[in-house]
């Protein structure tokens, strides 16, 4: 049996040593990309280019104002010619050398499914409340969501992250790739439409990669507001998509019964501090249509996108 072949797409702004990294753990992979593609938001001199060809790797740029969670995503995905397409982000590395094959072999075994994600497993020293997030979100055991044509579809179905995704190409491009603008949220966009279809989405916890994602508390509550815009934006695209309340919930009492189990109840009060805070944060992006365009700006974490 052959292998699949596949394209690497990896989204980059300002990333440092972050790609060499990823590149370099690329390359050691047991199943490797036919063809890799950085996807360079610029924003200054960089030597992301460089980088990127010194791997063997494509170069492709976007201007700062012209990048769109959306609309880069699909036109990256546009140029793809192999039958499935892998995306990374640039703060993640595989957790082995295995990762990229159990991924993709994930979905190339089952015509059925049409995307699949993997284990996100949070750096040494975080915060409790992403380890505890990735702990719920990620699981140790893999699942499958068939798709549906009938009833709305709620926020758990539509879990996907291209923080670490694989694709179906021609399911994908029914779809319409991830859609043109977007705040965030491009991925949970795509898996509701492609479980609208009848196709299915498959969590692969075998696939793991450790996902730092360094950003400042402050920066944290402007992304949640982000993503509650984007899911408001979802609803209006979908009408059957609602909100994650059910599912905070669930993280809320996990999170207090984990913290329990580790005898950590002292850090309870503080966890249920960041859980509303960011609740209110959602729940402000997901009105943002009421609020003054200035306002949307300063709780945004991605002002210029507001135009």
């Amino acid at each position: 049996m052959s292998d699949p072949c596949y394209t690497l797409i990896v989204p980059v702004r300002e990333p440092g040593d972050q790609l060499s990294t990823l590149l370099r753990a690329v390359a050691r992979q047991s199943l490797a990309p036919r063809r890799t593609l950085v996807v360079e938001t610029r924003v200054g001199p960089t030597d992301v280019a460089a980088t990127a060809r010194s791997f063997g790797a494509e170069h492709l740029e976007v201007a700062a104002n012209d990048f769109d969670h959306a609309g880069t995503r699909s036109h990256a995905a546009s140029l793809v010619e192999d039958p499935y397409v892998v995306f990374v982000s640039q703060d993640t590395r595989p957790a082995s050398d295995r990762v990229f094959e159990s991924l993709v072999r994930t979905i190339d075994s089952d015509t059925a499914t049409a995307a699949a994600y993997g284990r996100q497993i949070p750096p040494p020293k975080a915060s409790d409340g992403m380890r505890l997030k990735r702990a719920y979100l990620y699981p140790e055991t893999s699942a499958c969501r068939e798709g549906t044509r009938e009833g709305s579809l709620d926020h758990r179905s539509a879990l996907l992250s291209n923080a670490f995704s694989v694709y179906r190409v021609e399911a994908l491009r029914s779809v319409g790739w991830f859609g043109e603008r977007l705040l965030m949220c491009e991925d949970v966009l795509a898996a509701s439409r492609l479980l609208a279809l009848g196709h299915s989405v498959r969590y692969e916890a075998a696939a793991a990669v450790i996902h730092e994602h360094r950003e400042s508390y402050l920066g944290e509550l402007r992304r949640t507001f982000d993503i509650g815009a984007s899911h408001a934006e979802i609803h209006l695209r979908l009408g059957r998509f609602g909100g994650p309340n059910r599912l905070g919930l669930e993280f809320v009492r996990f999170g207090i019964r984990e913290l329990l189990r580790e005898r950590s109840a002292a850090r309870v009060p503080g966890f249920l501090l960041v859980c509303c805070q960011r609740w209110l944060a959602y729940q402000t992006g997901r009105r943002h249509a009421w609020l003054p365009m200035g306002l949307k700006r300063r709780l945004s974490a991605r002002p210029q996108w507001w135009r």
